[in-house]
């Protein structure tokens, strides 16, 4: 883990290590999907937001297909097509999210159009210990762990 910036597309942690977060830059796609980012995690688990963006218009037939896959299995898939009201993707609501310890993460982005779309998309959350840490000297004073013997 380190606080320093290492560039978009890597997960990025504080310097307390308390925070981290990855964000994807600005992917221009045509009719293909993009792997927004790509990430396994250590021995900490995750709890945030992920989110997805796409500043461009949609018209009938089109849409935007967001997913998020851990260790290959989508956990998350959102299809987002246009409607009269309302006829562009931006800035989708952010979806809680609890990663577990060495997980591989990807987030893949699809659009259907023909034409290039900039999509974007993050992951911002806390930073928490996957093994809860135990009090040793409590443990060894106690001799609780220790097996009884002659010595």
């Amino acid at each position: 883990m380190t606080g320093t910036f290492e560039g978009v597309g890597s997960l990025q942690f504080s310097p307390d290590n308390k925070y981290a977060q990855i964000l994807s830059g600005v992917l221009t796609v045509n009719n293909s999907t993009a792997t927004m980012y790509e990430f396994t995690t250590g021995s900490e688990y995750l709890v945030g937001h992920v989110s997805f963006s796409d500043g461009e218009g949609y018209s009938s037939g089109q849409y935007l297909e967001s997913k998020i896959l851990f260790d290959d299995i989508i956990v998350i898939q959102i299809y987002n097509v246009p409607n009269t009201a309302y006829n562009d993707h931006n800035d989708l609501v952010p979806l809680p999210i609890m990663i577990p310890p060495f997980t591989k993460v990807t987030c893949t982005m699809k659009s259907n159009v023909d034409s290039d779309h900039d999509l974007t998309a993050y992951f911002i959350g806390k930073v928490h210990g996957a093994i809860q840490q135990q009090n040793l000297e409590s443990i060894t004073d106690d001799n609780k762990w220790a097996e009884k013997g002659p010595f």
